[in-house]
């Protein structure tokens, strides 16, 4: 039988049909029945438990009740006021909306020794899967909910410590935020232009940073690792990141330059040490990107700009040369560029087949019909906080696909629900519970 013809267009249908937006909700859930404690707050480490919560696990967020002992007198997790008053909406951050979905919010002062005692009673039902918690190293431990305390009795319990500098090493007693994580990881150093001091990238949250928001898909990879082990074994297991040393793996390039070279890799700016054509440049109505990571992208964009002589130029024969000579590279190609708009460009780049796309704000990829297709960007209208637009779980399952039921809820919304569902307490326990600020 011959094999027939294949079609773009069949595959695309195809591909739609399997992840179609509009059936989110009518399938299963990839991690339900899987629970999760969650006592962790910022963004690395409670990110890592938002991404399970989408994907359907029971995350059930611990955070310090108003008018506890740690200076917090509204109480709850410090992320609710990161950021500016301007953006927030009834006491919480816009921020804890990229954190806090789907999850059940129960307030306890676990720096307490009831407090203690109501927590190890959630980590050793049977039925409780994950830990997760992002204090300073031995934190848990001290109060007698570390993991060596709790596996003895829940021997199939995953536990989750992260932090900036690891749970062990002459440094595992340092206090730790993104900023840290991004100059002890080496970030901060290699981030700016060549004649100009580092400079701090606020990406990819704009507000806060890569340490941190890297830091949580290195932890719920490892989750979902354990969890793959477990299903295989029946046995949970310790696991400890380090935020810093999240942002040394994805730098290892720069490590294994110097160790053989003694190159350390400076600050670069606007060019890329590794491919060239690779960088932003300035259209006619704002900017776009340049691309061309192989010769025949870079003949692409050679055609494109009606300069095929360049392909055979010696200083641009191979991505090497490129590299070696792109500041005469980019002024050609800056040139050709000023003259179109940023659409202009994108159906230039289509039809000749090279890397070129607009620099998009927040405004731009709200807009964009091929996110509003594919439902990278949804208008979402939350039981607690109103209408918003929203970016969802950019992993796709056919089967098991994420999906958002809340953004957040406010401090405390789910105590009578969880506490009396899994502890049996009464409104008259958490009243009392409330008088001692306990809850």
């Amino acid at each position: 039988m011959q094999k027939s013809e294949w079609k773009k267009e069949e595959y695309h249908d195809y591909a739609r049909s399997m992840f179609d937006p509009s059936k989110v909700r009518e399938k299963p859930e990839l991690l339900k029945g899987v629970r999760v404690l969650e006592v962790a707050t910022a963004l690395n480490g409670p990110m890592v438990s938002c991404f399970m919560a989408e994907l359907g696990a029971e995350v059930i967020k611990f955070e310090l009740p108003p008018g506890n002992r740690q200076n917090l007198p509204m109480g709850g997790d410090t992320i609710r006021y990161a950021g500016s008053r301007k953006h927030e909406i009834k006491g919480s951050n816009l921020i804890t909306f990229t954190t806090a979905r789907n999850k059940y919010h129960v307030t306890l002062d676990i720096t307490t020794q009831k407090g203690q005692e109501i927590f190890k009673k959630f980590a050793l039902m049977p039925d409780t899967d994950v830990i997760l918690e992002n204090l300073r190293a031995g934190a848990m431990d001290k109060w007698g909910l570390g993991y060596r305390h709790l596996n003895k009795e829940n021997p199939r319990l995953i536990y989750l410590a992260t932090n900036g500098p690891g749970q062990w090493g002459p440094k595992a007693d340092m206090i730790s935020y993104d900023l840290l994580a991004q100059a002890y990881g080496g970030k901060l150093y290699a981030t700016g232009f060549p004649e100009d001091d580092p400079k701090y990238p606020g990406i990819p949250t704009q507000s806060l940073g890569i340490g941190d928001t890297v830091g949580a898909i290195w932890g719920f990879a490892a989750i979902m690792a354990a969890l793959y082990y477990r299903e295989k074994t029946g046995e949970g297991q310790f696991i400890e990141f380090s935020q810093i040393e999240g942002l040394i793996r994805i730098s290892d390039y720069t490590l294994v330059r110097y160790s053989v070279f003694k190159d350390i890799f400076e600050r670069r700016g606007n060019k890329n040490d590794v491919v060239a054509p690779y960088y932003v440049t300035k259209c006619s109505d704002g900017y776009v990107i340049i691309g061309c990571g192989s010769n025949k992208i870079f003949h692409n964009l050679c055609e494109a700009m009606g300069k095929p002589e360049l392909k055979n130029d010696p200083r641009f024969l191979n991505n090497y040369e490129r590299v070696e000579n792109q500041e005469e590279l980019m002024a050609t190609i800056d040139t050709w560029i000023s003259q179109y708009t940023r659409d202009e460009l994108r159906e230039i780049a289509d039809r000749y087949s090279f890397v070129c796309a607009p620099v998009m704000n927040a405004k731009d990829i709200c807009q964009e019909p091929h996110y509003r297709a594919r439902g990278s960007v949804i208008d979402f209208d939350d039981p607690y906080y109103g209408k918003m637009t929203v970016s969802p779980l950019p992993i796709r399952f056919s089967k098991t696909p994420p999906r958002i039921k809340t953004v957040a809820k406010p401090i405390g919304a789910d105590n009578e629900y969880i506490y009396g569902k899994y502890l049996g307490l009464t409104g008259g326990d958490l009243e009392g519970l409330k008088g001692e600020k306990i809850i």
